[in-house]
């Protein structure tokens, strides 16, 4: 992404922060392009739907925050209490606040909605107050943020930090309102950020790296100066026992700085970290073949999502200069990781029973990156996550939820660091690690709805994309677009239609489980020769307002996978060998999407895929307004 790339897509349609989406209501016709812009009326199949999802994740975000406390988010929400209740912890405004900032503007994008804009500005207001002449972002002192007296009731430090991931995390939102709201003074601060990154590494030798002076939030930077340079000396370090997450921030921020601004030196500091995280002390897997050196492979044991966000990160340097060997040690990666659990659901966990969103998100944004710099096609990985963990991670039963605090030992809640005022209500759209069958015990860890929002965001821009005059469809899901519709009735049926708005051609890719032998493709009232490349079918000489209809077979099939630590977290003997506990679940499956699991949780419990409705022959449609995104956000 170039700042020419990143300005032209804001560019699409220039916007004041309370905007709101235009709206041309009608309905569409086949002889005539549906709309190219702005919300019409359409009927569709009701399918899976990620412009839907980034709705309802709106009232999470906005939900999830204490305008008491300058919008700091409740880091987490209990539901096994009566009346349930949301907490603050000590990560919330100086790491995870700045993945809701990058959020909104995604979830915006995706569905249209202006519900929340005064919450939203004044989260964001809030955390601009919060940067200093140094340009970073500071988290006041933890005597200052009142819940840190139950956390910490021992002497504190007085002094306002700056954590380095949740800057590098500031960074990458900055740049997506930088495309969003190009009036804004996003670019000016950002720049700010990038320098201060760059200025406070520790640089040693031909690497650098970022110490942990214990002050608040792990890897954190005093107002007076760094208090300790001591080098972290093994990657489990800090919070959740990994420091690579924190150093992939920098990564990951200071590439996309350099890519969109052209500062030489934004590049050259994480190309020291760079340096510093590939150290080969800081990698290898317990357990390996002797034939395998797996530190060579980036296999890995410990925090998932400490690794997997650090690959992202390599993977996002790698691309931006063309290190073939380091995109060949994150494809290694990526693929040990991917086994972990189970591949087919996007189900990947490590060391803990349940999945983690965090993880989802980053295998998900580097399933796409993998594909885009070519070394593979993971696109049918991103589809099956999508479909399964994903979504089913979002809480969307209140009813469920309901049940489950009707159950629970009454609590009352202590404010300031905790509120039990309509926690259901404002947690639904929220995303939590859950178990692959789902919770007897749910809470919420909003790290996750950060996170996992942004997945939303990063399949949905993926699932038809303009290639000059042509579009590249990549995944069959429901998507508008300025160029064209995809009506997607799968799982019902193995039915999409196209709905062409100003393409000449389409590049098509079909799902794995596809036999193209098997595959008919139509338009009304004329012939169409599909041309076929392995799983992909090009449709060139297509035409404005043309349907075009893509149908196969869609067959279930049933499935057995074996799962360790999965009833409870791990634990050790004396001697130090891991007591895993097994357990064998049954999936049943039509196409990419499970409709059926067991064993499952027992009631009161919060279920996931409740999909029996899913087995029916024919795909239920509705009509509802539909909002062609107007802007672009490049991730």
């Amino acid at each position: 992404m170039t700042r020419r790339d990143l300005l032209s897509a804001a560019a699409l349609a220039p916007l004041a922060l309370s905007a709101k989406p235009s709206v041309a209501l009608g309905v569409s016709s086949a002889r005539s392009p549906r709309p190219s812009q702005g919300t019409y009326a359409a009927t569709a199949p009701e399918t899976l739907d990620l412009s839907d999802r980034a709705a309802i994740a709106l009232n999470a975000l906005s939900g999830t925050l204490d305008p008491e406390n300058k919008y700091e988010m409740y880091f987490g929400a209990t539901f096994v209490a009566n009346p349930p209740y949301m907490f603050h912890e000590t990560t919330g405004l100086p790491t995870n606040n700045p993945k809701y900032a990058e959020s909104f503007p995604m979830m915006r994008v995706m569905s249209g909605s202006d519900r929340f804009l005064d919450i939203e500005k004044g989260m964001m207001d809030a955390m601009l107050s919060l940067i200093a002449k140094d340009g970073l972002y500071y988290s006041p002192a933890l005597s200052s943020r009142p819940w840190n007296k139950d956390l910490y009731p021992g002497p504190e430090s007085n002094e306002d930090f700056a954590n380095v991931y949740g800057n590098s995390r500031l960074l990458l939102a900055f740049m997506a309102w930088m495309q969003y709201d190009p009036a804004g003074p996003w670019e000016e601060k950002a720049a700010g950020i990038a320098r201060a990154l760059s200025r406070i590494a520790v640089r040693k030798d031909d690497y650098a790296y970022y110490p942990d002076s214990r002050i608040g939030e792990a890897f954190s930077y005093p107002k007076s100066g760094w208090r300790n340079t001591d080098e972290p000396e093994v990657e489990a370090m800090g919070a959740e026992g990994s420091m690579f997450v924190y150093h992939s921030g920098p990564i990951r921020a200071l590439t996309r700085w350099y890519l969109v601004s052209g500062d030489k030196q934004a590049l050259e500091t994480a190309t020291r970290v760079v340096r510093f995280v590939t150290k080969k002390r800081f990698w290898g897997a317990r357990g390996v073949p002797d034939d395998i050196t797996s530190a060579d492979r980036a296999y890995f044991t410990g925090h998932m999502h400490g690794h997997t966000a650090m690959l992202w990160a390599l993977l996002e340097y790698a691309v931006a200069t063309s290190d073939s060997e380091l995109i060949n040690f994150v494809r290694d990666g990526y693929e040990f990781a991917r086994h972990h659990g189970i591949p087919r659901l996007g189900a990947w966990l490590n060391d803990s029973p349940d999945v983690e969103v965090c993880t989802i998100s980053d295998m998900i944004a580097m399933a796409i990156k993998l594909t885009e710099a070519g070394i593979g096609d993971y696109y049918e990985d991103v589809d099956q996550a999508v479909r399964n963990q994903l979504v089913e991670s979002q809480f969307l039963r209140a009813d469920f939820l309901q049940q489950i605090v009707d159950a629970a030992p009454k609590h009352i809640a202590k404010p300031p660091r905790e509120t039990s005022e309509r926690v259901i209500e404002r947690c639904i759209g929220s995303m939590a690690p859950m178990l692959v069958i789902g919770y007897d015990k749910p809470f919420c860890l909003h790290c996750c709805t950060g996170n996992g929002t942004q997945a939303f965001y990063y399949a949905w821009s993926k699932i038809v994309e303009p290639r000059g005059d042509a579009v590249r469809v990549n995944l069959l899901l429901n998507r508008v677009s300025p160029w064209m519709d995809i009506d997607s009735y799968l799982p019902y049926e193995g039915k999409v239609i196209l709905h062409n708005k100003t393409a000449k051609a389409a590049f098509v890719r079909l799902p794995y489980f596809v036999d193209p032998k098997n595959v008919q493709v139509s338009v009304p009232s004329r012939s169409l020769t599909p041309h076929w490349m392995n799983k992909h079918v090009l449709l060139s000489e297509i035409r404005p307002g043309e349907e075009i209809q893509i149908t196969f077979p869609i067959k279930e099939d049933v499935a057995t996978y074996t799962l360790y630590n999965v009833l409870e977290r791990p634990y050790y003997s004396e001697r130090g060998h891991s007591l895993r506990t097994e357990r064998q679940y049954a999936c049943r499956f039509r196409g990419n999407t499970l409709v059926e699991i067991s064993p499952r949780v027992s009631m009161p419990s919060y279920p996931l895929y409740l999909r029996d409705h899913f087995r029916q022959a024919r795909a239920p449609l509705t009509t509802k307004p539909r909002y062609v995104a107007s802007r672009k956000i490049s991730w």
